[in-house]
């Protein structure tokens, strides 16, 4: 798409007009949604209590609780809310400066930039986030910055930008233990190019060593939570959604801890969900100190069924495939509730099934560029990759709330789509 008018292209190449759409459309957004609060929040404040006494927390790593106890000490407990709306509503205008340089690298198209980028700052699933206190604002964020620092080296081919990456994700881990599959990421972007791309393989070598230094921090952090809390993880949240899963697959009969068996059958029997029975007999029989009492269970059945396991965990990718992945969690005013929004007509208003479509159409393209200009297109599978091993841990390790737990996924299937968008049109003689 190619315009004639230069003022409107030196208007649109820069990030500036979608900050500004951004900051006006959460002026409409603060009538809309409500500051909201959840039962992870309170955990949240409680490990960051923990941390401030010298000690952390054995379910919630550092970052997010920290944030909170800033936003407590700034705006005091009872108006906490508001800084954690203001400052997560700053975070993510500031972040649309790096999404705006992720989608130069993609979108040829000034305007269709400044729509992708629009699009980033303004619609409700992800703006809605940060009415919440939860960690979903700072992972999207995250996401974005991590994308742009790959993108940076791609482009500048400067070693800086690998080992910047690699110390960023430890910060990653530490707000998400979910993002440890981003190390996997990157690590194996590291091997490949080492491989496949000569002249880089001594940067490849300095981002290795950064990537393993990075990696021994967050192991240096399990190590501290077992010698405080006696747990072997980055976080007890783990053996909480093994054993809810054990618990949903019906696995959870076969184990050789019967008290723990009756204590989820009389709970289902008096009609709790099995997620919910799961919890509430995990929290009951919660114990690390001597023994891991829930995690000891999920091992047994884990090494005995994993044939099972692996079937129930395959059919979870099926029966969320008409799931929608926009979803909101922010409260509403009573002045909107139960109205149907007019900005929910311009969400991202699809389904996994349609990402897992999107995903395939993706590979297509990322083989047929590979073939055709006989490079390999690192920007599409590390985008690609993001977004597959996002869905996969997400679904495959939790109980539930999969489209909260993806949400992080979602700038960069709006880079996809925007960036399919443009190559479609460039691709028409009678493009503008």
């Amino acid at each position: 798409m190619n315009f004639k008018n230069k003022n409107l292209n030196s208007v649109l190449s820069s990030s500036l007009v979608p900050i500004i759409f951004s900051i006006l459309c959460r002026i409409y957004y603060y009538n809309i949604y409500l500051y909201s609060e959840y039962t992870d929040t309170i955990t949240y404040i409680n490990a960051g209590n923990n941390l401030l006494k010298g000690n952390i927390d054995p379910m919630r790593t550092p970052v997010y609780p920290l944030f909170l106890q800033i936003c407590i000490k700034l705006f005091s407990l009872t108006y906490m809310g508001v800084g954690v709306v203001l400052i997560q509503n700053i975070a993510l205008i500031f972040s649309i400066f790096f999404f705006y340089k992720i989608c130069k690298h993609f979108i040829k198209s000034e305007l269709i930039v400044c729509l992708a980028c629009i699009a980033y700052g303004c619609i409700p699933s992800i703006v809605n986030w940060e009415f919440c206190a939860l960690t979903e604002t700072f992972s999207i964020v995250s996401i974005v910055i991590f994308t742009y620092l790959i993108i940076s080296y791609l482009e500048k081919k400067s070693y800086k930008y690998l080992i910047i990456t690699s110390f960023f994700m430890f910060f990653m881990v530490m707000l998400k233990p979910a993002f440890l599959v981003i190390y996997a990421i990157f690590i194996g972007f590291l091997i490949l190019n080492f491989i496949l791309t000569k002249q880089e393989r001594r940067k490849m070598l300095l981002g290795f060593i950064s990537a393993v230094i990075s990696l021994s921090l967050v192991m240096g952090y399990v190590e501290i939570n077992k010698y405080q809390n006696n747990v072997n993880e980055i976080s007890m949240v783990t053996d909480l959604n093994n054993f809810a899963n054990i618990v949903k697959a019906g696995l959870y009969k076969n184990g050789s801890d019967e008290e723990l068996i009756q204590s989820v059958n009389d709970l289902i029997s008096n009609g709790e969900t099995p997620v919910r029975a799961a919890y509430e007999v995990e929290l009951k029989y919660r114990s690390y100190n001597p023994v891991n009492r829930i995690g000891n269970f999920n091992n047994e059945i884990l090494s005995k069924y994993r044939i099972n396991y692996l079937s129930y965990t395959f059919l979870k990718f099926k029966d969320v495939y008409d799931s929608p992945i926009s979803i909101k969690y922010a409260d509403l005013s009573e002045k909107f509730k139960d109205k149907i929004l007019t900005s929910d007509l311009l969400d991202l208003n699809i389904n996994f099934y349609s990402v897992y479509f999107l995903l395939i159409i993706e590979l297509v393209v990322i083989l047929l560029s590979w073939i055709k200009k006989k490079i390999v297109p690192w920007g599409n599978i590390g985008i690609f990759s993001i977004i597959l091993l996002q869905i996969i841990a997400s679904i495959a390790f939790a109980q539930g709330e999969y489209p909260r737990l993806v949400s992080p996924i979602l700038p960069l299937l709006i880079v996809i789509i925007f960036k399919d968008v443009d190559m479609i049109i460039r691709q028409t003689p009678s493009a503008i």
